[in-house]
């Protein structure tokens, strides 16, 4: 949070791991550095950004005719501020973050339609969103994942009872409409979306039917259908996703009787049931998932009784212990989306 003297050039020497870093965007608050050591494989990673967030997390969109886009920073325990808007309001939509750029894949939009529309905001300022794209079909309930280059949309509602099984990708570079991927290895709406560099990972859901346990995962790298990757240690569905470097978590949901607390874990290098890995400060359905470099942050959502949360969760993803509140959101909300910078 501290802006180089030198500027966009600036190299950063850690001194304690070797590994070398070049500031590639000099933004006040959002810095981004680019490794260009051999402790990344002699190649740049972004140290930043796409996958695993080092500066803020962004929830955008939710129930209430809202078109807010929230911005807090992982640095320390605060409430959210308005960032900016959705080009209209927009729930039950995908989520999915560039370096620069946060995007919201699909929905039910203004006049109470699905959409096809991918809009796409600045993580470097506070600006209204502007269509970046369309997906191949008019959908809702689906699930955001994403890798280096392209955003990818998992399942969701086509019309009020129609569940698909289709994989979207767009590009994050152009503005290009999406095209298909592939196939989950079933048909699911409101799952939670992870990823490691090389896979993308959809757990739990349904099928107009009670939740499901089932983690699917699918190849960044070529068109395919995704694989049966495992279990979630129990059904559930309206949950949220996040990413460490080398585990996915669900988060939160619902089950056919009860919301859920849970926060599970599963390995991306091994096809395993998940295990729980602690508790939500409140059990809740339809809430956002944003993934930070140590930790996990799980922001809005519904709650027993009617009532919908502000709250923004944050839990460590090196112990198993619960999630403790970070803070606020501006604007109470559920069926939201998240991102991160």
């Amino acid at each position: 949070n501290t802006n180089p003297a030198n500027g966009l050039g600036t190299l950063w020497a850690n001194t304690t791991s070797g590994e070398m870093y070049v500031c590639t965007d000099a933004t006040a608050g959002a810095n981004v550095w680019l490794n260009v050591g051999s402790g990344q494989g002699s190649y740049g990673t972004v140290y930043g950004g796409r996958g695993l967030g080092t500066v803020a997390g962004y929830t955008h969109g939710g129930e209430g005719g809202t078109n807010v886009i929230d911005r807090f920073t992982f640095g320390s325990s605060a409430n959210a501020a308005d960032h900016g808007d959705l080009s209209t309001f927009r729930t039950y939509m995908g989520g999915h973050s560039s370096i620069t750029h946060g995007y919201s894949s699909g929905g039910f939009g203004a006049g109470s339609v699905n959409t096809s529309k991918i809009d796409k905001y600045a993580f470097g300022s506070n600006t209204t969103s502007t269509v970046h794209s369309n997906l191949t079909l008019i959908r809702r309930h689906i699930t955001g994942t994403t890798n280096i280059t392209h955003g990818y949309t998992a399942g969701g509602y086509s019309a009020a009872t129609d569940v698909v099984n289709m994989i979207d990708k767009f590009s994050l570079s152009n503005e290009n409409d999406s095209s298909n991927h592939g196939d989950l290895v079933a048909a699911l709406h409101e799952s939670a979306g992870s990823n490691s560099d090389t896979h993308g990972y959809d757990s739990g859901g349904a099928n107009n039917t009670p939740a499901l346990a089932v983690i699917c995962k699918f190849a960044f790298a070529t068109d395919s259908n995704a694989v049966n990757h495992g279990n979630l240690s129990a059904a559930r569905a309206y949950v949220a996703g996040t990413s460490s470097t080398t585990d996915g978590y669900t988060v939160g949901g619902g089950a056919p009787s009860a919301f859920s607390s849970i926060i599970d874990r599963f390995s991306f290098s091994s096809n395993t049931t998940a295990a729980d890995h602690g508790d939500l400060t409140v059990a809740r359905p339809y809430l956002a998932g944003i993934s930070n470099t140590t930790h996990g942050y799980i922001s809005g959502g519904d709650i027993a009784g009617g009532a919908v949360s502000n709250v923004i969760d944050k839990f460590a993803y090196g112990s198993g212990a619960n999630a403790t509140d970070h803070g606020n959101l501006s604007v109470a909300r559920k069926y939201v989306a998240g991102t991160q910078l």
